[in-house]
């Protein structure tokens, strides 16, 4: 049985140091929640408050109605998947993955017929009788998954699981997860401080900073609208620029680059005359050889199906774009172009509170949709 998650105005404290504040959020029955942020920024710590292993200086945790404060971390019915793998080494890979359930009270053919499904299901079957140093990373993160998931747990909490793979077993683990996490349908906690890895894996994500969640939702809304700057840089990557917000005949127009471009994204009571910070992610800008914001080429990478371009646009820092290749069309090192830009998805934050100032952005941490 899967559950949702509630915490309610958490506090965590070590001695005179407060590292969460004042921190709430829903994670939703079957929901794959990640928790994403920088180093220190509290994400762990939440994940092992949530599991027990962390004191309670504040607020209130639940697992459906259930108050789960002072329940003892055995008895949360939580599966835990660490960064380390934590496999027993003197274990072969089956006792590992049945090691869980010798504290249940089931019989020895039905803790083989368990154990054979996950090891099926995480597709190390056939590793069964070996001894974990003769597998690999990703195999042994698999084993440790299997073990996680075998007790049939409420939460699944993973902490930076695929931090110690290379990088292409990482995007073949993040894959397994994701897929098997769906089939057995288990509400999971995912914590990581890579971006791309987030994106690709969660149903929705909490970026945290400082203690704090600075922005919650699916991942196509927090990268295209981004409730604030910080979340505008550290998903992805982003120019940012500063620009000027005017109201004319009624309408939101952005000057910038001495350009002026009429947005109808910005919310009605947020259209007034202001110095603003805009985002416009590399991509969003349009290369062209002619009528445009003008721009020289300082430097190219070709990534295979973009080409990324470092551009001088007379400011004090250049911008980055990435261009989609074309076979035969090649923009030189010191070549003049012409820059566009996709209006509707540049992102607008107000020059002092840096918050997003854009309609259709999700503020509230127990919004699913």
């Amino acid at each position: 049985m899967s559950v949702t998650i509630t915490v309610d105005h958490a506090v965590k404290k070590y001695g005179d140091v407060t590292v969460i504040p004042d921190l709430s959020m829903q994670v939703n029955n079957g929901e794959f929640f990640t928790l994403l942020g920088p180093s220190g920024c509290g994400k762990t710590t939440l994940l092992r408050m949530i599991a027990g292993f962390n004191s309670i200086e504040g607020g209130s945790f639940y697992f459906n109605d259930i108050k789960i404060n002072d329940m003892d971390p055995g008895k949360r019915g939580i599966g835990m998947v660490f960064q380390n793998y934590a496999i027993f080494p003197n274990m072969t890979v089956r006792k590992n993955v049945e090691f869980g359930l010798k504290y249940k009270k089931i019989s020895k053919e039905e803790m083989r017929k368990r154990s054979d499904r996950f090891l099926k299901l995480v597709h190390v079957d056939q590793y069964a009788d070996r001894m974990p140093q003769n597998l690999s990373g990703g195999q042994q993160q698999r084993v440790a998954l299997a073990r996680a998931l075998v007790i049939s747990p409420d939460v699944l909490l993973m902490d930076e699981p695929l931090s110690n793979l290379d990088a292409k077993l990482r995007v073949e683990m993040r894959g397994a997860i994701r897929h098997i996490q769906k089939e057995v349908g288990t509400t999971t906690i995912y914590v990581t401080h890579d971006q791309e890895e987030a994106m690709a894996i969660s149903d929705r994500i909490a970026v945290m900073d400082q203690g704090v969640i600075r922005h919650c939702g699916k991942p196509s809304d927090i990268y295209s609208r981004p409730k604030d700057l910080f979340v505008a840089t550290f998903i992805g990557k982003s120019n940012i620029l500063e620009g000027r917000l005017v109201k004319k005949d009624n309408q939101a127009v952005l000057e910038v680059f001495d350009e002026e471009i009429i947005l109808d994204t910005i919310r009605d009571g947020e259209i007034f005359d202001r110095t603003v910070k805009v985002s416009i992610r590399p991509e969003e800008w349009v290369l062209k050889r002619s009528d445009g914001i003008p721009a020289v080429v300082k430097d190219r990478i070709f990534l295979g199906a973009t080409t990324q371009f470092i551009l001088d646009i007379g400011l004090v820092e250049w911008i980055e774009m990435t261009y989609e290749s074309e076979p035969g069309v090649e923009y030189e090192i010191g070549q003049k172009v012409y820059l566009g830009v996709k209006k509707e998805k540049i992102n607008v934050f107000d020059m002092d509170s840096e918050q997003s100032i854009m309609k259709g952005v999700v503020h509230s941490v127990y919004e699913s949709d």
